[in-house]
């Protein structure tokens, strides 16, 4: 006869037997359990409603037409979509950046803030262009200044970013009329000019009038 502790005993173990029958039954239906903790496991093929883990090492991950990373219902995450083998990094839930194919042409796409890059085609509209179909050179601006420079005399325009810029300035020829201006001058040069160095923008008024330049200096290196 069983004492007492050892029928509570028993009926514990057939308890558990129990649930671990059921859990079974569920998996060969094909249902799927609400949580299973697994220490160690490899699966060749498998279907997973969702997994939420802390830790995944794998040497390669193959999953299906979208994969999400970040934070998906506030709208900041990366998406890695299978479908059309791209990337795609979405900021407050618009497409800002694109890596991969568009339209069957490779593309690399990096829009200004607020630019969607799946359905804008506007190069102004991004930092970075490239679809291998159409060469798009995209400088961008670090600065633009107008100065009024004094007859016979010169101004330091101190750009700070430590190398010679690529730079275009422009001079009033008359009320709202801009000419180019030149670089270096030839000996005896009368018309206004500029030099650039790795410190500062240098414009230079020659003439007996007060000039007003107007100049636009950007991150690209002057080569």
């Amino acid at each position: 006869m069983l004492n007492l502790l050892e029928r509570a005993l028993l009926i514990r173990k057939l308890s558990q037997n129990l649930d671990r029958v059921k859990r079974l039954e569920s998996l060969l239906q094909g249902k799927h359990l609400s949580t299973v903790k697994i220490a160690d496991a490899f699966f060749t093929n498998a279907k997973i409603g969702s997994l939420n883990v802390n830790k995944l090492t794998t040497g390669r991950l193959a999953v299906g037409t979208l994969f999400d990373i970040g934070d998906v219902a506030g709208g900041n995450y990366i998406r890695k979509s299978g479908e059309d083998v791209r990337i795609l990094m979405y900021e407050s839930s618009v497409p800002q950046l694109i890596i991969g194919m568009q339209s069957g042409t490779p593309v690399i796409k990096v829009g200004k803030d607020g630019t969607n890059a799946l359905t804008d085609d506007n190069p102004d509209n991004f930092v970075l262009y490239v679809d291998q179909t159409t060469d798009y050179i995209l400088i961008k601006e670090k600065a633009r200044v107008s100065r009024s420079v004094s007859s016979y005399s010169s101004e330091n325009v101190a750009h700070g970013l430590g190398y010679v810029p690529f730079c275009l300035v422009f001079y009033e020829v008359s009320t709202d009329v801009f000419r180019k201006v030149q670089g270096s001058p030839a000996p005896g040069w009368s018309l206004p000019y500029f030099l650039v160095n790795s410190t500062n923008l240098i414009l230079y008024n020659p003439t007996g009038n007060t000039v007003i330049f107007k100049c636009y200096i950007f991150y690209e290196v002057a080569e």
